[in-house]
């Protein structure tokens, strides 16, 4: 009875054990779950139902609601439509026409709206080359033709021309200046022989006696001429000229030779 106590209780054991175990594992297993993840599933396939125009951008299962220029019937006619109107700024599947292209409302049917692609700026034209040179003037309009006026008298006939006289005797050329400018002319002298002077004296001089009496009149002469304030002078055999300030008469003396004023 005690071994079959035994082997009861070490199977309830067994049993038990086995269950924590299976317990342990279900608990291991969520955690797993939960803590790793799942990738998000991949995104659906875009959508391709709008037919491409070339200068227009696509936008399907939209629209813009209003501002309607006409309707061309198809897509590709609102498209030829749109590129001719300047006005145009998009159109849609159905055919409309837009003046305005936004805003873009989601349409829940299979309408594609398309958007006109605008034009890229031009570039700043180059500024006008400025012309060579000015256009040639116009002459102004010719006034109007007088009537002509009637033809000029004839002079009466000019005498006959008489000869020509010879032209004047040219003067002959002047002789030119000399190079050095001549001395005046000697002072005039009246001279009386034998004949002294009276008045007052201005100077005397004592000539040699080995020159001759000629040269000693002309030395006294000299000595007049270039001494200031002389009038007169006179020479006596004593060898001895005299110069006078000024003269008041004539006197003899024994050895007068020559007495000469400024004539």
């Amino acid at each position: 009875a005690a071994d079959a106590a035994d082997a009861a209780r070490a199977a309830d054991e067994h049993s038990y054990y086995s269950k924590l175990d299976d317990h342990h594992a279900f608990i291991s297993g969520r955690r797993l779950l939960q803590v790793s993840p799942q990738p998000p599933p991949p995104p659906p396939p875009p959508t391709r139902d709008c037919q491409e125009f070339a200068g227009y951008i696509a936008v399907p299962r939209a629209d813009h609601n209003g501002d309607d220029i006409t309707n061309s019937g198809s897509a590709v006619a609102a498209a030829k439509e749109c590129s001719r109107l300047p006005e145009c700024k998009g159109f849609n599947s159905n055919g409309w026409v837009k003046r305005i292209a936004v805003p873009v409302a989601p349409h829940p049917s299979s309408v594609c709206f398309y958007t006109k692609i605008p034009d890229p700026p031009s570039s700043p034209s180059p500024p006008p080359t400025s012309p060579s040179s000015p256009p040639p003037t116009q002459p102004p309009p010719s006034s109007p033709t007088r009537p002509s006026s009637p033809p000029p008298t004839q002079p009466p006939p000019s005498s006959p021309t008489r000869p020509s006289s010879p032209p004047p005797t040219q003067p002959p050329p002047s002789q030119p200046p000399p190079l050095f400018p001549s001395p005046p002319p000697p002072p005039e002298f009246a001279c009386v022989q034998n004949t002294s002077l009276s008045g007052v004296q201005l100077a005397k001089f004592k000539l040699g006696y080995k020159n001759g009496t000629d040269a000693n009149i002309a030395t006294c002469r000299s000595y007049c001429v270039s001494t200031p304030g002389c009038k007169g002078f006179y020479y006596k055999s004593t060898f001895i000229c005299y110069l006078m300030a000024s003269v008041l008469d004539y006197k003899q003396y024994g050895t007068s030779v020559i007495a000469c004023i400024y004539h």
